[in-house]
Order: structure tokens, then sequence, then C-alpha cells
């Protein structure tokens, strides 16, 4: 596959502690990019290797270097309020979803609420991070961390997986970076004409819908159903999914 020419400025940096707190410090006023005066939507930073990548409720992101593809792309939803973070993440999740299923397949799917999975193997992860300006959002940030070259993974990983192990192809992490950049960069357009444009198509494409699980909470883990996510980004468990969960009130037991 050939990626298009890129007009949306992406940095690449051979090393960084975050591509996140990177690209944070744009919005916050420093070490903007050589010849770019201001922050534009859709620009990017991409690292071939992280040392302190950040995940969701404080985890790391593991890097190996030039194995994986680390990008954080700087959105600029300001016509979202405050309330509607979910929105947001269902843009990103689905665009991160069909960019990965061209090289991947369809069972690649949104593992509740922000991980990429193939079958039951973790692909990938998102985390967004937000400013907020008064009851509305001024600027975000998208990360996007993706398992792309490597064979084999630390033992402590939990069913980790990357594209080269699935379609036995190397995959060029600048190329898959440019693709995600310009298809989250189109799908936060999209967003501004209705917010809940991407939410049917997030739970067609969430892991394991209509099927039993274990989740644990707090020490009890119980077998459920997961029906979907239903628009505050809450997760719709039983067989009538009237039971909800909010992020982090459940861990999944695969």
């Amino acid at each position: 596959m050939t990626a298009k020419k890129n007009h949306l400025p992406l940095i690449e940096l051979d090393e960084v502690e975050s591509t996140n707190n990177y690209a944070m410090g744009w919005i916050q006023g420093t070490h903007l990019p050589k010849g770019h005066e201001s922050l534009t939507n859709g620009m990017a930073v991409l690292a071939y290797h992280q040392t302190a990548g950040k995940g969701q409720r404080g985890k790391t992101w593991q890097s190996p270097k030039g194995e994986s593809l680390s990008v954080s792309i700087v959105l600029s939803p300001d016509f979202l309020n405050s309330s509607q973070g979910f929105s947001l993440l269902c843009a990103v999740a689905v665009a991160a979803i069909q960019v990965l299923q061209t090289y991947t397949g369809d069972e690649t799917r949104i593992k509740w609420p922000n991980d990429l999975y193939w079958q039951k193997r973790k692909l990938g992860g998102i985390l967004i991070e937000n400013v907020v300006k008064g009851t509305r959002f001024q600027w975000a940030v998208a990360g996007i961390g993706i398992n792309v070259k490597q064979s084999s993974f630390p033992n402590f990983l939990e069913n980790p997986v990357s594209i080269k192990q699935i379609t036995g192809k190397e995959v060029d992490v600048k190329e898959l970076a440019v693709q995600l950049q310009k298809a989250v960069t189109e799908a936060i357009e999209k967003l501004k004409k209705d917010p809940l444009t991407f939410f049917e198509t997030y739970n067609q494409l969430l892991f394991c819908r209509n099927e039993k699980v274990k989740l644990k909470q707090g020490s009890r883990v119980f077998e459920t159903t997961i029906k979907g996510v239903n628009a505050f980004g809450e997760l719709m468990t039983g067989d009538d999914g009237a039971t909800t969960f909010q992020f982090g009130e459940v861990e999944w037991r695969l």
C-alpha cells in the first residue's frame, strides 16, 4: 500500500520520552517545530522510540526502537463541549481501526474503551488528553500506539500481537503514521457535522459485542454479556444491557 503525499505536518523524532507530552508542549507554546510559527489542526509527532510512553490510567506503553508506532496528533475539537469527550474517542478509535483493518482484516476491533485488538490479542491502544477552556474543548492530543514489527514480546505483557505476526509482512512505520494522521484528522472534520457521527460505528466495531465475557470489579469476577456502549461512554452489559460501567470500574478477564 502506497501512502499519498501528506499535506499535514508530521515531525519525526528518533527518541522521545512521550509523544503525547511532546505534542502537549506545542499546545502550551513551547518547542514548536522549526518552520512552524503556530499550532495547526492535524499536526503530529512520530517517535521511533519512546522511553516513557503513556497508556490509559497511568500505565506505560512499551515501544521497542523501530518496531512499533508511537504517534500523537494534535486536534482542535472546539466545537465539542467538555461532556462530549466520548464522541471524540469514537472518532479517533473508528478512524484507527479502519486504517488497521486494511492490514489486519475485519477481526480487528475496539476493546472498550480504547484498546485496539485483533482477535483476543492487543495490537495497540489510544490515549486522548484534552485541554478544556470553560465548558468547551480547546485542544486535544490523540496518542496512538501500534505494535508493528515485533516478533516477540516481554513475558509480562498480556496477549500482545503485532501487524507482522498477523500478516507475516513488514509495514513501514512512517507510512502507517501518515495514514492514521490523515484518517483521524478527516474524522474530526466529519464530527463537526454531528457529535454522534461515529457512535454507531464504534459499537459495530466493539470487541466481544453480544458475547459472554468475564469482568472483574474489585475482588469480584463475574460473567456477563457485552451489549454495547452508550452515548456517555459507559459499557452496557447483561442480556438487556441494563447494567452499565464507567471507565475504570471494571477490568477484562480474557
